[in-house]
């Protein structure tokens, strides 16, 4: 009996001892590694001050900057979330073969709907951009919109009387006309079919026919 006891004792005890013993090894381990990481650490700081400022220098130099900024400044303005802007597709001629190109501007919003903005846009003329890829407009300066609706796909669109200058040095006064075609362009790329213009709220055709 006292033989099976103390051998009984003597099998149990050591697996404690052995255990204790992995636990204690266990620990400076993981001094080391936490130590490992921390220098690893201190080191990428130390690199990313170091050459900061030659990547920043670089960065400058490569001409990235201005384009990333003034692509994040259209893209704002396209998807602005207070609906400030609106993208409007509008038609100048060309000063050099007369032809009507395609021009996409960023218009502020007036609150008065898509077409009234469209034609506030066209009637500011090309902006900077335009300009340097040679559009012109044929819609005389000064030109106000008074009023604009929308009937049948149709868009009455009153006009100050400083539009009459766009036909006073034409061979026929009558329409067809540049400046009434750029309106009617840019106008049916909003989905409409067809304009009548007014000037004061008279009829652009019965205006004529007194010239």
């Amino acid at each position: 009996m006292h033989g099976d006891e103390y051998d009984s004792g003597y099998l149990t005890h050591p697996p404690v001892e052995n255990e204790q013993q992995e636990k204690a090894k266990e620990k400076p381990r993981r001094h080391y590694m936490l130590l490992a990481w921390l220098v690893l650490f201190a080191v990428s700081i130390v690199m990313a001050v170091a050459f900061l400022p030659r990547t920043m220098a670089s960065i400058e130099e490569s001409g990235v900057l201005p384009l990333l900024r003034e692509w994040q400044s259209r893209s704002e303005s396209a998807v602005s979330p207070d609906y400030r802007t609106v993208e409007a597709a509008l038609f100048f001629p060309t000063s050099s073969s007369g032809d009507i190109q395609n021009v996409t501007l960023y218009q502020k919003r007036t609150g008065s709907g898509l077409y009234h903005d469209t034609m506030e846009a066209l009637l500011a003329g090309p902006d900077r951009d335009a300009l340097a890829r040679g559009a012109i407009t044929r819609i005389p300066s000064g030109t106000r919109l008074i009023g604009l609706t929308v009937s049948y796909s149709i868009a009455y669109i009153d006009l100050s009387e400083e539009f009459l200058a766009a036909f006073k040095n034409s061979a026929s006064p009558m329409l067809p006309n540049p400046a009434y075609h750029q309106i009617l362009h840019t106008m049916k790329k909003t989905g409409l079919r067809d304009i009548v213009l007014l000037i004061d709220g008279v009829p652009l055709k019965d205006v004529l026919e007194k010239m």
